[in-house]
């Protein structure tokens, strides 16, 4: 008899709730333990003090409720954008982390001029290397893994430019999300299949074909077969970012556009309990098979 797979489940509970009590209520209450924290109240994590990272951790370690990963927002800026405030905010991120008890950071690979030809995005590899080489000898310092997201818009929102950034360093890991690719018209599990090998984890996000967001396992994005995937290639940490519903800081991380939604919910934690559901009636079936 096969033995069953082994996961934690993950999520961005600020899709839930702001406060970071009803954050550890919204976990709680759907059997979640692990937390990719990005935003408390109207904070982003990176605008945290340490003082008050300490009392968050505290409050999360009291409840049971570890932070798996920073979702942070470096790389979020433009390529053309100084890089020395970028450097200090990853090294307070990284101070935070610490405090959280949390060996991962999500990053991304800068913002291109919306008018980029291919030939002009080949233009800024160098750039884009040169800078997360200084991120990731911050993150060394603090022995910490930073982990790539396909973020759509930046450089690394290809297959190609994602494989490219991890062949050159071997420290970056790979989160993988699979409707920024769906976005970008990769096509997400070929995406998967050649980013497996460096993938440290997943985000859980669909699209259908009309790039609106939708329920996991709704949409084109083939989720199922993904974990399924995953799970087999002993992938562990599955975390949700549903983006069902407009959530407090959104609008700051989506670099002008604007998430298009096909469900519609009362509140924020309807919709945020609707994807867990789903999610975890598309692992049940995974197991059951």
């Amino acid at each position: 008899m096969e033995q069953p797979y082994t996961y934690q489940l993950c999520a961005f509970a600020d899709e839930a709730d702001p406060k970071i009590e009803e954050q550890i209520r919204a976990l709680q209450e759907n059997g979640i333990s692990l937390l990719e924290l990005r935003g408390i109240g109207e904070k982003n994590v990176a605008d945290l003090s340490e003082k008050e990272a300490k009392i968050i951790a505290a409050r999360l370690q009291n409840n049971h409720i570890s932070v798996w990963s920073i979702g942070s927002p470096i790389g979020k800026i433009k390529i053309t954008d100084d890089f020395q405030p970028e450097l200090e905010r990853m090294e307070h991120i990284a101070r935070l982390s610490v405090i959280f008890g949390c060996k991962h950071i999500r990053v991304f690979s800068f913002y291109l001029p919306s008018d980029a030809t291919e030939e002009k995005i080949e233009t800024y590899r160098y750039e884009v290397f040169q800078r997360m080489q200084q991120l990731l000898q911050i993150a060394k310092q603090y022995h910490l893994t930073l982990c790539h997201e396909n973020e759509k818009g930046i450089w690394g929102d290809t297959v190609a430019r994602c494989l490219a950034l991890h062949q050159a360093f071997p420290d970056l890991r790979a989160v993988y999300d699979p409707a920024n690719f769906a976005q970008c018209r990769q096509e997400p599990l070929h995406a998967f299949t050649e980013l497996q090998p460096y993938i440290a984890y997943v985000h859980i996000k669909d699209v259908n074909a009309s790039d609106e967001i939708v329920v996991p396992g709704n949409g084109i994005c083939q989720i199922p077969k993904m974990l399924c995937s995953y799970l087999q290639h002993g992938g562990q940490v599955i975390t949700l970012e549903p983006h069902l519903m407009e959530f407090c800081g959104l609008a700051a991380l989506e670099n002008g556009e604007k998430s298009h939604i096909a469900n519609q919910y009362d509140t924020t934690r309807a919709a945020f309990d609707d994807a867990v559901s789903h999610l975890k009636q598309i692992l049940t079936h995974i197991s059951d098979h």
